[in-house]
């Protein structure tokens, strides 16, 4: 039986998406009883949300997974700092839901002329700075220091195979300090996003670190071509594309039909992206009488509803908007099996290349239309390549201009007009083609490298 060591600070029992890649990957491969895994990740604090789904995913196989999770002390006069300004930013915005992050990209973003606004975009990038250093030091250090300890107190001179995956920086900091320590270790360096900071100074350290990592690690992985860390030794690199887990829907089934048509987002909302060209379709559709706001809902799940009620308000759509706030996993889930259409926002650019957000895999699974939205100013992305090949859904790039956007609302109008006649939408998506976007098949491209 080999030991195999992974390192990854989202792990189960996290409510994160960035928790899902690699314990789905330890799922199936400790099914088959050839590796024991030790698993060092971030420990779960007691307020946040647990992932009941991957919680029972690791208690299945827990005589071989073996989990360590790091403790990391916050600077209590940090975070009392951190929050007495986001409480005032709420008192002031009447309870709205903004994070800390929020506050930074507002500053940065202003469009506010003259000194005011000069002034509000130099202290929204010193607090970016300053926050980043912040948790540079607090998170990623602490993390591969504690991390490291941990590690030589697991027969560490017994482990095979090193798997860890990035980010934030501490997951690459530690097995940086691994490799050093044990030579013959097998390292397989993941890139379940792109590497990439908020700040230049930060994002040079970074890429600096993904280097070192690269050239160390025997083989390289990502989630797709462009998350391939420094990108400076492709020839290492093998793109294994996030995966879903149908066992995660087992005992869910359809409530009935809805009785308006319900479209729903559930994750995060990336900086810039955003559902603008949503609303703007619904309120031309709206305008021209073509569809009943009232027969319309647009549902989402996550921690940003701030952006979205924004994009909604920009068009006079807020009133079809319905926050469901943050959800479990399982919950999310749900809320997914009972929509009518799946909607995902992901991007395409020349600066940050083709994304296929896990999200998006994760629909896969529901057998619902999914309708994407994808930023940038390249065509013929990652997303729509695979919408159109699985027939499940229509993909609207923003570089198709204005052919794409007619497109985009004759494909909403029709599935509007569609749940008005039968209640509900149906989809003949090409099931063997999505077969090789499941966590299973995911797990077997690690093994290959583990045992290659």
């Amino acid at each position: 039986m080999k030991n195999i060591l992974v390192i990854s600070w989202h792990f189960a029992p996290q409510n994160e998406i960035g928790a899902i890649r690699f314990t789905k990957m330890v799922k199936y491969l400790a099914r088959t009883g050839e590796y024991h895994f030790w698993v060092i990740c971030k420990e779960t604090d007691e307020k946040e949300m647990h992932d009941k789904i991957l919680q029972r995913d690791m208690e299945e196989v827990s005589e071989y997974v073996t989990i360590f999770p790091v403790h990391i002390d916050k600077l209590e006069i940090i975070e009392k700092l951190k929050s007495c300004i986001l409480r005032k930013i709420m008192e002031q915005q009447k309870g709205a839901d903004i994070r800390y992050s929020d506050v930074e990209r507002k500053l940065i973003s202003s469009s506010e002329t003259g000194i005011n606004g000069g002034l509000k975009r130099i202290v929204g990038k010193t607090i970016t700075f300053m926050n980043g250093i912040y948790l540079f030091i607090s998170n990623d250090i602490v993390f591969a220091q504690k991390g490291f300890k941990i590690y030589k107190h697991i027969a560490a001179n017994n482990m095979d195979v090193m798997l860890s995956t990035w980010g934030p920086t501490g997951d690459i900091l530690l097995g940086l300090k691994i490799k050093k320590d044990n030579k013959k270790i097998k390292w397989i360096m993941d890139y379940r996003d792109l590497c990439i900071a908020s700040f230049k100074l930060e994002q040079i350290g970074l890429r600096h670190v993904a280097y070192r990592a690269d050239k160390a690690a025997e083989y390289i992985t990502g989630v797709s071509k462009q998350c391939n860390g420094s990108g400076k030794y492709m020839k290492k690199f093998h793109a294994i594309i996030n995966g879903y887990d149908k066992e995660d829907i087992e005992g869910l089934s359809n409530t009935g039909k809805n009785d308006k048509l319900r479209i729903v987002y559930t994750g995060s909302i990336y900086n810039g992206r955003n559902l603008r060209i949503l609303f703007k379709i619904l309120h031309e559709l709206a305008e021209e009488k073509i569809i009943n706001p009232q027969m319309i809902s647009v549902e989402y799940a996550g921690k940003d509803f701030g952006i979205i009620e924004q994009d909604a308000k920009e068009y006079s759509m807020e009133n079809i908007l319905i926050n469901r706030g943050m959800l479990q996993r399982e919950k999310s889930l749900e809320l997914q099996h009972e929509a009518d259409i799946l909607c995902v926002v992901t991007w395409n650019t020349e600066k940050e290349g083709d994304a296929i957000t896990g999200k998006f895999i994760e629909y896969f699974m529901m057998k619902k239309p999914i309708f994407s939205i994808v930023i940038g100013n390249k065509k013929n992305s990652i997303v729509k390549r695979i919408t159109d090949r699985a027939n499940i859904g229509y993909s609207y790039e923003e570089s198709s201009g204005n052919e794409g956007y007619l497109e985009a609302k004759q494909w909403i109008s029709e599935k509007y007009s569609t749940f008005l006649k039968n209640g509900q939408i149906d989809i003949n998506p090409d099931e063997m083609y999505l077969d090789k976007f499941s966590s299973k098949s995911m797990a077997k491209r690690f093994k290959r490298l583990i045992d290659g």
